[in-house]
Formats: structure tokens, C-alpha cells, sequence
């Protein structure tokens, strides 16, 4: 959020009535709860200085940098502001309301904009909150100390304050090495001593080939089991996890996290409350440099992309839709000279009943540096457009900001909002999927979302996709 403590109107071509309608419309945001407390509106040149403080909110929106650029930026006007850093936003901001932006005195933003229009109507903000348990001490042992744990799982669990008390690797040495780095005050010599600990949940996160081995044995230990994705290679060994998971009666989920980063909650957000009107597109434009040797075991893998990446695209396709597709038509291939048993760049089209479509593009191999990399995530409906920048898979695991942006025509037609959203998908999103597990625990309704039982709806795509690409045919996902 931003913090703005003073918005001045000004320019020398700025008539009094221009002034006096400008402060006008602000009355009308500080009524809509839109403008924040204790912020000060100087006016000057044409009817003098005055002061007005508007007092609603504790913070201020990005919603008045948007206003200020479209109702009051008209034929040469200033704005300026006592927050430093937003000035120098300002211009990048301005052009995100469809005027004309152009250097000012001193370093000012100048825009001009045809029309005074109102300000945007309802409630503009949007929900990236993570439903949290009523506890959050449930004692968690972890299963692996790869990478994925080390970048991810317990920085986000150390954010939530999670409770772990243990960790086991078959490299002794890198279990002793994460637990020192984080704290963790037991190493387990074995599984066996895993599953006879007081911990309630086990966090599972090895190669795939290894689930079915550690799941059926937590499930007969009777405690929660969170399970890296993918669940496992092939439906058949995914269908027999479910079955011992469902038949010991515990909670489990896959990590399938991404559903729970801050730009996809934003979006469920959106489309529960209609500011997007009915869905016709969502998509995935990927196109980065992924240090695939930190998994040479997934690159030697006969599926690779799909399998282990954009299988969080469509988990979330599935979470954001609440629906599953009809057909999968994909294409898989890597770059000359690359060596893998099988794709990083792929093309996958989901199609859905309708004029509902889902788009994945994902390539891997961009050699252009950081600033021609892109990983764009969007939703397009009848009402509006959403847009996300994915920034964590630029320059992975560090990963940039990201960045968010809505248009709804229930709102303001035109008009893009960019409002702040907490965390990012690593850590944040890891607290999603272990916090469901405890909502799981807790009686929660729907929890944990990524049960196992769903995710084999995530699996199936997954399958028809590499079924397309050999048959070179649409695939219906069920049919499997």
C-alpha cells in the first residue's frame, strides 16, 4: 500500500472550476473509504491555497494514484506527493490509465487526458489472504532436504509459525545441514524413527518414484501426509496412493501450491465476486532461463515440463475455473543441442465446454537475459481483464517482484488498478498448502483443497497431455 501524505493540484492552465471539481470528485473518494487518513489536498494557482484532510482510512490506495492521473492531470496539470518513492512511480502509473505521460518539471509526472470521469464505483480491492487453521503448532516432520525445502517449504513455514520438529533425508549430511540452517532441533536416522514421533504431519518432499513407498507407510502410521507433487508418474500408481490414503482414513494433500500464490488468489478473488464477468480465457505465457541442472533427475526423465512444471498451471487453471476440461491438445519439444529424455518447451490448449479456453505456452531456454524474460499469468472475462507477472520464475529460486493489475467495467471501464499484494509465490504459497493440511485436521469444509482424491483431476491433464503429444490428437482427460 502506499502512504501518500500530500496530493497537490496544480498547473497554469488549470481553471478554478477544474480545481474546484478535482476536489470535488476527492470528497467523493474520501466518502468511498478510498482516500486515506490525515492526507491533506493543497490547491494552487487560480483560487489560491487550501487545505483539505480527509480522514477514513488507515492507508492509502494505488486507487487515488489511478484517479489523480485520470481527473486531474487534463490540460498540463502537476500532481505531486510527499512520498518520494511514489513520485518516482508516478510516471509508470500514469500510463497505465490509457492518458499520455511525459516528463515534467522536475521530475514531475504530466499527463493529459481528454474527459473528467467519475471514480471507480464498489468496492475496488481484492483478497489474497490465505485461510490459516484456528492452531498453527501442529508438530511437522519433513521427509527431504532438497532444494525445494531448503528455498520454499521452510521459509514459509518459519513465516507462519509452523511448528517443525524434525527432518530426515537418506543424505544424513543434508538433513543435519538444513536443520542446523533452520534451527530444526532433530535429524532422523530413518523413517521408521519419523513415523514414530509425536509429529501429526509428515511433509513429504522426494522424487516422485519414491511417494508410493513413503505414503502408504505414513498412512498406516495414521498421521496427515502433505506429498510433493507430482503425485506420482502414471495414473495407475496415483489411483493406488488414493486408495490406501481414502482406506486409512488420514488427511493428505499434494503440494500443489501455486493455486495459493498471492496474483491466483487475487483472481479467485475477482471472479467469486464477478469483476470479471463470466470467464472465456485464462492463460500462461512463459518464456524464461530455468537452471534445470539443479534436477538432473528430472531433466533425464522421460517427462519433464509438464510433469514437474506446468502441471502447477493447470492445477491452478482447475482451481481458478472449478471446472474440468473436455479435451487436451498439447505439444512437447526441447532446444538443439539440450540434453533430456524428454520436453522443456511446450504448448498446451485445455477446452472446455463453450467458449471457455485455457492456454499454457512455457519455454525454458531464454537466452535474451533478464529483461526480455517474461512469465505472464492473465484472466479474461466478459466484465474485465486480470494480469500477473510471475516474477519468482525470472532469475529462479531469487526470482524479481511481482507485479498485478485488474480492469473490471463493473467498476471504472478503462481504468487498471494495481493494488499491492502481500507475499509472492515462494515462500507465501507453501503456507497455503501446509495450512490446509491443518485446516484438514481441524474439520474445515473443502480442506485440504489439493486432497489427493482431486489432484488425480490435475494428474489426468497432465496424462492427456503427454497422450497428445504422441497421438499429435486431442485428448479427452477422462477417457484415461
Amino acid at each position: 500500500m502506499f502512504s501518500y501524505m500530500n496530493i497537490v493540484i496544480t498547473g497554469e492552465k488549470l481553471s478554478s472550476w477544474f480545481k474546484l471539481r478535482a476536489l470535488e470528485i476527492l470528497s467523493l473518494h474520501r466518502r468511498q473509504g478510498v482516500v486515506g487518513r490525515q492526507c491533506p489536498v493543497w490547491t494552487v494557482k487560480g483560487i489560491g491555497t487550501r487545505k483539505r484532510y480527509f480522514d477514513s482510512l488507515d492507508k492509502l490506495s494505488p486507487v487515488i494514484t489511478i484517479f489523480i492521473y485520470e481527473h486531474m492531470k487534463a490540460e498540463g496539470g502537476h500532481v505531486l506527493s510527499g512520498d518520494v518513492a511514489a513520485l518516482r512511480q508516478a510516471p509508470a502509473r500514469g500510463a497505465r490509465t490509457g492518458g499520455r505521460v511525459r516528463p515534467g518539471k522536475r521530475g514531475y509526472a504530466v499527463m493529459s487526458n481528454d474527459a473528467i470521469q467519475g471514480p471507480p464505483r464498489g468496492d475496488w480491492q481484492v483478497s489474497s489472504e490465505i485461510p490459516l487453521p484456528r492452531r498453527r503448532d501442529y508438530p511437522i516432520a519433513i521427509v527431504g532436504a532438497g532444494s525445494i525445502v531448503n528455498d520454499a517449504h521452510l521459509p514459509a513455514y518459519r513465516k507462519a509459525g509452523f511448528n517443525v520438529i524434525g527432518i530426515y533425508d537418506q543424505q544424513t549430511d543434508k538433513a543435519r545441514a538444513t536443520a542446523a540452517r533452520y534451527g530444526i532441533d532433530t535429524v532422523y536416522a530413518s523413517l521408521d524413527d519419523v513415523l514414530a514421533s509425536p509429529a501429526a504431519i509428515v511433509d513429504v518432499a522426494v522424487p516422485a518414484r519414491e511417494n508410493y513407498a513413503i505414503a502408504t507407510r505414513v498412512a498406516q502410521a495414521g498421521k496427515a501426509l502433505l506429498l510433493q507433487k507430482p503425485m506420482a508418474e502414471d495414473l495407475a500408481t496415483a489411483g493406488s496412493i488414493v486408495a490406501a490414503v481414502e482406506e486409512a482414513g488420514i488427511v493428505a494433500a499434494v503440494n500443489q501450491q501455486a493455486r495459493w500464490m498471492p496474483a491466483a488468489l487475487a483472481m479467485r478473488d475477482l471472479i467469486r465476486r464477478g469483476l470479471l464477468g463470466e470467464i472465456y480465457q485464462v492463460t500462461f505465457l512463459i518464456n524464461v532461463l530455468t537452471p534445470w541442472d539443479t534436477w538432473p533427475w528430472i531433466v533425464a526423465g522421460e517427462h519433464v515440463e509438464v510433469m514437474y512444471h506446468s502441471i502447477h498451471y493447470l492445477d491452478t487453471i482447475r482451481a481458478l475455473l472449478g471446472r474440468e476440461p473436455r479435451l487436451v491438445f498439447a505439444d512437447g519439444s526441447t532446444v538443439p543441442g539440450f540434453a533430456t529424455g524428454g520436453e522443456t518447451r511446450t504448448t498446451i490448449q485445455l477446452i472446455f465446454d463453450g467458449q471457455l479456453r485455457a492456454t499454457v505456452v512455457d519455454t525454458h531456454h531464454n537466452s535474451g537475459g533478464l529483461v526480455d524474460q517474461f512469465a505472464t499469468f492473465r484472466v479474461e472475462g466478459t466484465e474485465g481483464s486480470a494480469v500477473a507477472e510471475l516474477g519468482l520464475l525470472k532469475n529462479y529460486p531469487t526470482g524479481v517482484p511481482d507485479s498485478f493489475r485488474y480492469m473490471s467495467h463493473n467498476l471504472q471501464s478503462g481504468t487498471w488498478i494495481s493494488p499491492d499484494l502481500a507475499g509472492s509465490w515462494f515462500p507465501d504459497a507453501f503456507i497455503g498448502t501446509m495450512a490446509s493440511v491443518m485446516r484438514g485436521l481441524e474439520g474445515a469444509p473443502g480442506a485440504p483443497e489439493t486432497s489427493l482424491r482431486d489432484n488425480l483431476g490435475t494428474l489426468r491433464i497432465v496424462m492427456a497431455a503427454y497422450r497428445s503429444m504422441t497421438s499429435h490428437c486431442a485428448v479427452d482427460p477422462q477417457s484415461l
